[in-house]
């Protein structure tokens, strides 16, 4: 969705739909966009009350930041910690954001080359009270697909293809 107008269209056209997230690159770099459609959304479907969550890789959060997106509505931050290779400096962020939303999650792929670096977070997140972990499955493409097969990384008997060609890791 481009524009308030096109979101008005999808949200008109369906009212089963019950939650909005803003994703894709860094939203917390597009911050005055965000709130922009937030207030679009808070003016013209307040009755729908959605749910409105965001995800982040954390870089760009700031408590100035989170405070003007509570006031807008947002419900939840989701983070993704593996993008920052599971930096203290975001999970101190996470803190943070811990007291200001409803919800706070941590979403990451299933990295088998990250395990130990996740395992050694949860204390970490658990100490926070961290709402979700969302492991994930990890989308191996074409491109890497050898690196971490032939790396070691990835047993090949775990990767399976879907329908369009995409290739998930899996579990034996």
């Amino acid at each position: 969705i481009h524009s308030t107008e096109d979101l008005k269209r999808v949200i008109d056209k369906n009212k089963r739909i019950t939650g909005i997230s803003f994703s894709g690159g860094e939203p917390f770099m597009y911050l005055d966009k965000i709130i922009e459609w937030l207030k679009f959304i808070n003016e013209n479907f307040a009755d729908l009350n959605l749910y409105k969550w965001v995800y982040t890789n954390g870089t760009k959060v700031t408590k100035e930041k989170c405070l003007l997106l509570k006031e807008n509505g947002i419900n939840e931050v989701r983070f993704d910690l593996a993008a920052t290779n599971y930096s203290d400096k975001i999970i101190e962020k996470i803190k943070f954001c811990k007291d200001i939303f409803d919800k706070i999650s941590v979403e990451v792929p299933v990295e088998p080359w990250k395990t130990n670096k996740l395992i050694s977070v949860l204390p970490k997140l658990n100490d926070i009270g961290l709402d979700y972990l969302n492991l994930h499955e990890l989308s191996i493409c074409d491109d890497n697909y050898k690196r971490l097969v032939n790396g070691g990384y990835i047993d090949p008997r775990l990767i399976y293809d879907s329908k369009n060609g995409q290739h998930y890791l899996g579990s034996i």
